[in-house]
């Protein structure tokens, strides 16, 4: 917090300047005036103080009042949206919403410690206007790209195998997971932490959210319109390929809950805190450096105060913290911002880790999750989406790559990596590279393992190097299948799923109605499958 509030007018003043009889224009005019000035009064400040850290604000602001110089009656024009003349809060903090059932309005309601905050943040929702489309666009792609698709129903597979593996560490545990998984239900039990009978209960928040009865309504307007495609979780990690890529993001937000920390919105679950998936000032988020660079300032405990600032959560959940180092790079850079960066990501890859996905795995995820909140998590509701910012930014932090050139502004500044055919076939290969590495460190461990004078023993060499043959052999096998797999999903075919109409890939198929893009995939699934699975099991072998 800057110490400066009592040297300024204060909210409670503006506000009370404020007459609820005055007309919607006239409330405008008077708040973008004390936004202006507000801006103003406050770089006068930092500059008298010549305090160096607060460079990157005084860069924002400078850049603030020559906007509101410039584009008086656009920003004004904004500005009408987020207040709403009926509701308009005359207590000590400026408080700017919209509520309307026009669909082409978003929820907005804003609050801010001081004016010249709201002014950072208006200034910054029209500046970023060329990121919000650009991040529709991309969000509308990923949806249409097969091959996201593939790596999504690869990371699926491999968290399903995660699962079958609980049986060689806790029978009882794994029999309880896969009832509640089968159900989509918690079990029966007493709670740990309060001695209390917790009857059965639906889990997923994600899963819950769509399928309530009717619509989900916030201020009148549906927040989601389509419910999800598959009963229960245990249906989605068998078949992901017979299932929709949002469907496939909403169960992998569950399952982060279900294994990770209980969360209060959730009831306990058979697998609950089985996978350290907090921050626990093991994630960083990116700041301004000076010069032109980007720095990493270290997140702590996700429930601290400093991780809450340095993530940009603000004081509702429509607004950000203007003042946060974080917030203050995108806003130089033009970047859109809304709901902060996103500890809900760091809880997902973190299980997702667990199940041993790789960085193309957490890469799709990643872009498929920030596709999600922009085209399905509707922005009317009370609760806003994650940004592409706000997400992979957190991202990084599992080695998503994403960077931010400083020198440029706007989508042009940000590079995430192109998930095409070619990085697929990487994605191939590393997997074979992967696997000889394996099958080397087999080898070794068996030669030190030979001891010519025992007969027993080399009865045992001999099988485990005939099993070892044989999944070579298979393994060999099943790249050439894949590699195959992949010349016969001719670039006409996958184009032809590129250019499928956006909500095609949201409806419910069975596998014996795929389309004729869904078809062609049948044998690169089962193939890459597989060999993830002979994969996984060569890796749980070499770590026992």
């Amino acid at each position: 917090m800057l110490i400066i509030a009592g040297e300024r007018l204060t909210c409670t003043a503006m506000n009370n300047a404020v007459s609820k009889n005055r007309n919607l224009m006239e409330q405008v005019h008077h708040v973008f005036n004390a936004m202006f000035a507000d801006a103003k009064q406050t770089l006068a400040l930092l500059e008298e103080r010549k305090a160096e850290d607060n460079t990157e604000l005084k860069e924002v602001l400078v850049q603030v009042i020559t906007h509101f110089g410039l584009f008086r009656v656009s920003y004004q024009k904004q500005l009408s949206k987020w207040i709403d003349s009926e509701h308009y809060r005359g207590d000590d903090k400026p408080h700017y919403y919209h509520a309307s059932g026009e669909e082409s309005w978003q929820f907005q309601q804003r609050e801010y410690r001081f004016w010249y905050e709201a002014a950072i943040a208006l200034d910054a929702w029209i500046q970023s206007r060329d990121c919000r489309l650009y991040e529709k666009k991309l969000a509308q792609a990923v949806y249409q790209n097969p091959y996201i698709d593939i790596l999504m129903n690869s990371l699926i597979h491999k968290l399903y195998y995660q699962i079958n593996q609980l049986i060689e560490s806790n029978r009882d545990i794994f029999y309880d997971v896969t009832m509640e998984l089968l159900s989509g239900q918690t079990l029966l039990r007493m709670i740990s932490n309060n001695g209390q009978l917790q009857l059965a209960t639906s889990f997923g928040s994600y899963r819950n959210r769509l399928n309530q009865d009717g619509t989900v309504h916030c201020n009148n307007n549906v927040l989601f319109a389509q419910k999800v495609t598959y009963d229960a979780p245990m249906s989605i990690l068998t078949t992901p390929q017979d299932y929709p890529l949002r469907d496939k993001v909403v169960l992998l937000h569950d399952m982060a809950d279900y294994f990770g920390k209980q969360q209060a919105w959730e009831p306990q679950t058979a697998a609950q805190g089985l996978v350290e998936n907090e921050i626990k000032a093991d994630c960083s988020v990116s700041i301004g450096g000076g010069q032109g660079k980007v720095s990493q300032a270290c997140v702590p405990d996700v429930a601290s105060s400093l991780s809450r600032k340095l993530r940009g959560v603000g004081l509702n959940h429509t607004c950000r913290d203007e003042t946060a180092l974080s917030s203050l790079l995108a806003r130089k850079q033009q970047l859109f911002l809304w709901a902060g960066h996103s500890s809900s990501v760091i809880r997902m890859l973190k299980v997702a880790c667990w199940a041993q996905a790789s960085q193309s795995e957490l890469t799709a995820l990643s872009q498929a999750l920030m596709a999600f909140w922009r085209l399905d998590y509707d922005g009317r509701c009370q609760y806003p989406f994650h940004t592409l910012h706000e997400v992979m930014d957190m991202a990084k932090n599992v080695g998503v790559n994403y960077q931010i050139n400083t020198h440029k502004k706007g989508p042009e500044c940000i590079h995430i990596d192109s998930i095409d055919r070619d990085y697929l076939e990487r994605f191939i290969e590393e997997m074979g590279t992967q696997l000889e590495s394996l099958f080397k460190l087999s080898d070794t461990q068996v030669s030190t393992k030979h001891n010519p004078t025992s007969v027993e023993h080399n009865l045992n060499e001999m099988h485990e190097n005939a099993t070892r043959e044989r999944k070579r052999a298979k393994a060999d096998e099943l790249l050439t299948e894949l590699k195959q797999a992949m010349a016969k999903l001719s670039e006409e075919k996958f184009n032809q799923a590129m250019d499928q109409p956006i909500q095609s890939r949201m409806n419910a198929f069975s596998s014996t109605e795929r389309t004729v893009p869904d078809k062609a995939f049948a044998s690169f699934y089962e193939a890459l499958c597989s060999l993830q699975t002979l994969l996984m099991e060569m890796k749980s072998s070499l770590g026992d």
